[in-house]
């Protein structure tokens, strides 16, 4: 190939990071080439920006960092941004919840979510290189990618079967009502639109605390951010969505993370909703304290439900348990509903099964889905409350 040696080429620029978010590597837009004599290119020259090592709870290496200009990169140990200008470079990051000291190992505030066995001070339950904590108030746990899909079943268990055939028949007669209800836009091709965004985030979350026995993962990366500005063309928008949500899951298509716009018409459904209701009775004995937990749905919670809406397909029942998170600010709260919809949370076996007996689920490849069945997604919907909305 021959080639102009003086010609820059530019591209988009990128960061590297490992499994826990930490940026290593930033290299710039342009690409050089490095010819032969012959002005033959030989191959393409990355212009490195910075180069970080870090110990283990984040501070840099003495020796081990690289920055090709005054300006560098901005973000570093669990892609927190810098505060360079207190303690110097790489010492300390900020996030929503917290100052950090990555030389102290130990954030400068008390934990608004305090752990038990846990200093007030302590950060990534003292274990850096297992856990992240993105926004300064909740340890995640974070793995190599490939850590993920090796748990995948490549022969399915007696309880991954039944668990199949019981979200198998949900999602048809999901699929067959909505055709019905919403048949007119259903033959207008109407879509569940939105636009599909980077969080940001690298490894993956869940929304349980069973987590790593049944496989309830998804990957952080991706989120698609739904539009609802086509609802008013369903006769029954939210079965529609539970409809597709339910057929995507089924089917191993569609993306992976769902974001519902805040207080939007998905979203607002879980305003007095069981789970919510739950979470909120808890958060009220401490106002003053974040609230982030896991809040179970059951057969109460189903029960519940159905009485509240009259079908088995609302988007309540349909994400039943969630990881609710609780932030009070100066008119209320903020709160916010994470789901992953797995096989083993559409079980409905396993509600009167012991815990060893329920199916473990399927993690999706981090390039996308590679056309099986059943691979886990995530709903997130955010509302907000004001304090006599909460008092009610």
């Amino acid at each position: 190939m021959r080639a102009n040696c003086n010609i820059e080429k530019y591209m988009n620029g990128f960061k590297h990071s490992n499994h826990l978010g930490n940026v290593l590597v930033t290299v710039s837009d342009k690409r050089t080439a490095v010819c032969t004599v012959s002005e033959t290119v030989a191959y393409y020259k990355a212009e490195v920006i910075t180069s970080s090592d870090y110990y283990s709870f984040g501070s840099i290496m003495e020796n081990r960092y690289y920055e090709a200009d005054s300006f560098g990169y901005r973000f570093s140990l669990n892609g927190q941004e810098k505060d360079d200008e207190i303690y110097g470079k790489g010492n300390t990051t900020t996030a929503e919840f917290w100052e950090y000291d990555g030389r102290l190992g130990r954030r400068w505030n008390i934990d608004p979510v305090p752990q038990v066995k846990f200093s007030d001070y302590s950060v990534f339950g003292n274990n850096p290189i297992y856990y992240v904590d993105i926004y300064g108030n909740t340890k995640r746990r974070a793995k190599e990618g490939s850590n993920k899909q090796e748990n995948n079943n490549t022969v399915p268990s007696v309880s991954q079967v039944a668990g199949v055939a019981a979200v198998a028949g949900i999602s048809l007669t999901a699929t067959a009502k909505n055709n019905v209800t919403n048949i007119d836009a259903m033959l207008s091709e109407e879509k569940l639109n939105g636009k599909t965004i980077s969080t940001g985030e690298s490894g993956y979350v869940s929304d349980s605390k069973d987590a790593e026995n049944l496989n309830l993962w998804v990957n952080a990366g991706l989120a698609f951010v739904v539009d609802e500005s086509n609802a008013n063309k369903f006769e029954n928008y939210e079965l529609f969505v539970v409809s597709t949500l339910v057929n995507n899951f089924v089917t191993g298509s569609g993306p992976e993370n769902y974001v519902f716009p805040t207080n939007g018409k998905m979203s607002s459904k879980f305003v007095n909703s069981f789970i919510v209701n739950k979470a909120l009775a808890e958060y009220k004995k401490n106002p003053s304290q974040i609230y982030d937990k896991e809040v179970t749905f059951g057969l109460e919670g189903l029960s519940n439900d159905l009485s509240k809406t009259g079908t088995p397909f609302s988007i309540t029942g349909t994400v039943g348990s969630a990881n609710i998170r609780i932030v009070p600010n100066e008119k209320g709260v903020s709160i916010e509903i994470f789901n992953v919809m797995s096989l083993s949370s559409g079980s409905i076996g396993k509600e009167i099964a012991p815990k060893f007996l329920h199916p473990e689920s399927y993690v999706r490849p981090n390039e996308g889905s590679d056309g099986k069945l059943f691979y886990n997604i995530s709903l997130t919907f955010n509302i907000t409350l004001t304090y006599d909305q909460i008092k009610k």
